[in-house]
C-alpha cells in the first residue's frame, strides 16, 4: 500500500497560499445569523493560524466574514455529495499533529456551525442523509467507514484491510467507497457497496489502474469516477482525460472520455454534469495549467468546455448558475458566477487571503435555491 499512501498524501495535502492583502474589514457575522444578502462562502482553511474563515460575497462584493474555531477544514469536492437541503458537511482534520478531527454541520437557514468529535485522526470524505452521517478515514493501511446518526452516537462501522477510501457517494439505501486497494505494484482502483444501515458489504468491483477519485456522484443510476491521474505498477503516475462510470444495477463499468485532461471534480446541474479539471496538488503541471471546465450531457454525450481562467480550484452549482473558484499563485481568490445556460459570466468578485498564519482554499458553501 505504501504507493497508495503516497498518492493519498498528494491528493490530500491542500495547497498553502500566502496571506496577501486582506479583504477590505467585512462585516462580521455573528453566531446566530447570516448577512443579510449573500451568495456565497468562500472558506479559507489553516494548520497554523488559530482559526479558519467563511467570506461570504454577494455579487461582486464581500459582505461578512466569520472566523470557524477548527483547522484543517477539508469541504467536500463540488456541491451535491455532501449537502441536503440547507445542511452542508464538512471535516475539521484539526493541525499539523492530527491530534482533534471534528465533522462540522453547517445551516445555510442561519449560518451555524455544530461540531462532532470523531476518534478519526484524517477524514477523507464526509456524506449524509436525512437520518445520518458518513466518514472515511485510513489506519495502519485499512479503511475505515463510520456511520453516525444526527446526535453523533456510532451506529455502525466497518473495516477494509489494504485499501484506502478517498471518496464516499449516498444512494438511498446503499453508500459507494471509492478507492484504491491492493498490494504495491498491483493495486486497483476498487468501489464498494455497503448497505447503509448496517455497512454490511453488498458488493465489490475493481475498476482497473489505481486511482483515487476526491469526488464522486450518483447521477440517474450511474456512479462517476473522475480520478483525472492513473498509477501503474511501477508507482508511476500520468494523467487522463478519462473517468470511469459504473451502471450501480448491473455493476457494469465504461470509460468516458471528456477530451481534456484531468477530470477531478464533479457536479450535477439541470444541463447535466459538470466537472472541472483540475488538481488538488499539482505534481504534472503547474496549477496555473488548470482552467478548463466541462459540460457534459449524459443522454446525448454532447461537451461544452468553459476556459475559467488559470488554477481552478473548485466548482459548486447552485440552482442554474455554475460559481468556479479560481486562484494563480499567491493571488487573491476569485470566485465567477456563470450562467448555466449559456456560460456567459454573471459576476466576479476578488477575496484576498485572511491575515494572520497561512490559510489555503478548502471550497465553497453556496446558497441552494431549493433548500
Amino acid at each position: 500500500m505504501s504507493s497508495t499512501r503516497r498518492r493519498l498524501s498528494l491528493v490530500s495535502c491542500l495547497l498553502l497560499v500566502g496571506c496577501g492583502t486582506p479583504s477590505p474589514s467585512p462585516v462580521p457575522v455573528g453566531s446566530a445569523g447570516c448577512p443579510s444578502d449573500w451568495d456565497a462562502a468562500i472558506v479559507w482553511s489553516t494548520e497554523t493560524a488559530p482559526q479558519s474563515q467563511l467570506d461570504y460575497v454577494s455579487g461582486d462584493a464581500v459582505v461578512a466574514s466569520r472566523s470557524l474555531p477548527h483547522q484543517g477544514l477539508r469541504a467536500a469536492p463540488a456541491q451535491a455529495p455532501f449537502r441536503s437541503g440547507e445542511t452542508a458537511w464538512l471535516a475539521a482534520n484539526g493541525n499539523t499533529t492530527r491530534d482533534t478531527t471534528h465533522v462540522l454541520r453547517w445551516s445555510q437557514a442561519d449560518c451555524s456551525t455544530q461540531a462532532f468529535a470523531v476518534q478519526e485522526q484524517v477524514i477523507w470524505s464526509v456524506v449524509a442523509s436525512d437520518e445520518a452521517f458518513y466518514t472515511t478515514n485510513t489506519l495502519n493501511g485499512e479503511a475505515q467507514v463510520h456511520r453516525r446518526t444526527m446526535d453523533g452516537t456510532l451506529t455502525a462501522e466497518v473495516a477494509v484491510p489494504a485499501t484506502v477510501f478517498s471518496s464516499l457517494a449516498l444512494d438511498g439505501d446503499r453508500l459507494h467507497a471509492v478507492g484504491a486497494t491492493g498490494d504495491p505494484g498491483d493495486e486497483q482502483t476498487v468501489l464498494v457497496t455497503f448497505d447503509a444501515t448496517t455497512l454490511a458489504e453488498q458488493r465489490r468491483l475493481e475498476l482497473g489502474p489505481r486511482s483515487l477519485a476526491v469526488s464522486t456522484l450518483v447521477h440517474a443510476g450511474k456512479l462517476y469516477l473522475p480520478a483525472g491521474a492513473v498509477g501503474d505498477a511501477n508507482g508511476n503516475e500520468r494523467e487522463v482525460s478519462t473517468l470511469q462510470v459504473v451502471d450501480l444495477d448491473t455493476g457494469t463499468p465504461e470509460t468516458l472520455d471528456l477530451g481534456t485532461a484531468s477530470p477531478c471534480l464533479v457536479a450535477d446541474s439541470e444541463r447535466g454534469l459538470v466537472f472541472a479539471h483540475t488538481s488538488m496538488n499539482p505534481t504534472f503541471r503547474s496549477m496555473d495549467a488548470y482552467r478548463y471546465v466541462t459540460l457534459f450531457d449524459p443522454a446525448t454525450r454532447e461537451r461544452t468546455t468553459l476556459d475559467a481562467g488559470p488554477a481552478l480550484r473548485q466548482i459548486v452549482v447552485a440552482g442554474d448558475a455554475l460559481l468556479v473558484l479560481t486562484q494563480p499563485g499567491d493571488a487573491a481568490a476569485t470566485l465567477t458566477r456563470y450562467a448555466l445556460s449559456d456560460l456567459r459570466e454573471l459576476s466576479r468578485v476578488e477575496v484576498a487571503p485572511p491575515a494572520g498564519g497561512q490559510h489555503y482554499l478548502s471550497g465553497i458553501l453556496a446558497t441552494a435555491p431549493d433548500a
